[in-house]
């Protein structure tokens, strides 16, 4: 126990503990014991054996001993220096009352004495344990008392030994992740993970996804590949494939868990500040990984629209559907969790305008344009949709719309990247060329038919040839 944090470990013990009147050491639970019952079945201690259970709750083990001299000489002794036995029955007796006190130093203490130390000390806790007749071992409620009480000691430990590992960087990643766990002051969120299928045009809940999980891995991976590259929260990845938030002096201990081929996504953060700023950061990560989990499908999507050349509903609401498309099904349509269509259509990242000439009609050059220059990039069930995937590997869908009052065609490109040269120069210029080489052709032919008294060049006829 060091003396800088004594009000946070009696703020946990009092959550539990009350003293028993009469200026005594001792002190009774007061804890609602059908809670406590219900918190110590689902953790499992009630199955383990005697040594299991000391071994992996006894707080002052070696995970701490490297960090803090403190925790390292901490000790847990209950009744007889015996942990817990095999439990072999329930016993809510109003008859065995229990009672807890503490040692500082081999010195009873009260709780107002532990408040108050001021030196670096070893803390020990006793619990009171009755042996019948019927049985050597400790009932129940006992057990689940001894298992909370620990467990608050354990978050204590846990959060002290937290604070002093934000100076060692993150070389301590896999025991900062084991307190995290411990400690009680840690805002922790849990978030489903939904993919996209190709094979059913529908998404996928990663979380309970029988049967499919080897073919999710590749999903997650792309998820932890985008997390790494956003810079909302800039985190590092350690070798095991987890992320911690990069800077923790202002995030505190941000854990990012994402799993390698089922489960949610599990987000856990201490902050040296408190409960509450570590909610905050806890909210900015989990919004983080809603925007990264919808850029993922986003990806898969485009990918499928240029593999197969069909677009999912999901991407491009089906407004103008061809009639070959019409033909065409999905099984388990149903399955897409009521999301909107276009819910992960893809925002603008490049336009222009092209002029056309007056000798030119829009909506027939926009036909030329579509016949020529995109007709390899078309998609089979979406009129005037093009696909395209540059040299980097990114796929982006393009559009083009006639404008006839501004004698102009409008050029858009979609993606969830930057568009490059291969857009914004290369296919620019065939686009230049293509107009070009269509008003000639016009300006060409009244050329012949010049002779007819109907048609006569203008100057910008002229000035263009």
């Amino acid at each position: 126990v060091t003396p800088d944090n004594e009000s946070k470990l009696v703020s946990l013990l009092r959550k539990i503990l009350s003293p028993v009147p009469g200026g005594s050491p001792y002190l009774y639970f007061n804890g609602d014991e059908r809670k406590v019952l219900a918190e110590f079945e689902s953790s499992g201690m009630s199955t383990y054996d005697e040594n299991s259970f000391g071994e992996s709750i006894l707080f002052g083990d070696d995970s701490a001993s490297d960090f803090s001299e403190a925790s390292a000489e901490s000790s847990m002794v209950l009744g007889d220096a015996i942990l817990i036995s095999k439990i072999e029955e329930r016993c809510l007796s109003p008859l065995a009352p229990l009672f807890i006190f503490f040692k500082l130093d081999d010195e009873p203490v009260s709780l107002d004495e532990i408040s108050s130390i001021s030196k670096m000390c070893k803390l020990s806790a006793f619990i009171t344990v009755f042996q019948t007749s019927r049985s050597e071992n400790m009932s129940e409620l006992q057990s689940a008392v001894s298992y909370c009480l620990i467990s608050r000691l354990n978050s204590y430990i846990a959060e002290q030994t937290m604070e002093k590992l934000r100076f060692n960087g993150y070389g301590n990643a896999e025991k900062v992740k084991k307190y995290l766990l411990q400690a009680e002051s840690v805002a922790s969120v849990t978030t489903p993970v939904l993919f996209y299928l190709p094979k059913t045009d529908s998404m996928i809940d990663a979380t309970v996804a029988v049967g499919s999980e080897e073919g999710l891995r590749p999903r997650f991976q792309l998820l932890s590949s985008c997390l790494s590259l956003q810079k909302t929260l800039e985190v590092l990845e350690t070798n095991s494939g987890d992320f911690f938030a990069l800077d923790i002096d202002r995030h505190g201990w941000c854990w990012i868990k994402i799993p390698d081929t089922i489960g949610p996504v599990s987000i856990h953060v201490f902050h040296q500040e408190g409960i509450a700023v570590a909610e905050v950061v806890a909210k900015k990560a989990l919004q983080v990984i809603e925007e990264q989990c919808h850029r993922v499908n986003q990806m898969l999507l485009l990918d499928n629209m240029h593999t197969s050349r069909v677009v999912s509903k999901l991407l491009i609401p089906a407004g103008n559907v061809t009639a070959a498309a019409k033909n065409q099904s999905h099984s388990n349509k149903s399955a897409t969790f009521d999301l909107p269509p276009g819910y992960f259509e893809c925002p603008i990242t490049h336009e222009a305008i092209y002029e056309v000439h007056r000798r030119c009609s829009p909506s027939q050059t926009l036909l030329e344009l579509e016949n020529s220059i995109f007709h390899s990039l078309a998609v089979s069930d979406r009129r005037g949709v093009f696909v395209y995937k540059d040299e980097e590997e990114n796929v982006f869908y393009m559009r083009l719309k006639a404008n006839e009052l501004e004698s102009s065609i409008k050029f858009n490109v979609y993606g969830i990247n930057k568009a490059g040269a291969s857009i914004t120069e290369q296919l620019d210029r065939l686009i230049k060329k293509k107009l070009m080489e269509l008003c000639v052709e016009k300006i060409s032919m009244s050329l012949v038919l010049e002779k007819s008294q109907r048609i006569k060049l203008t100057d910008s006829d002229i000035n263009f040839v």
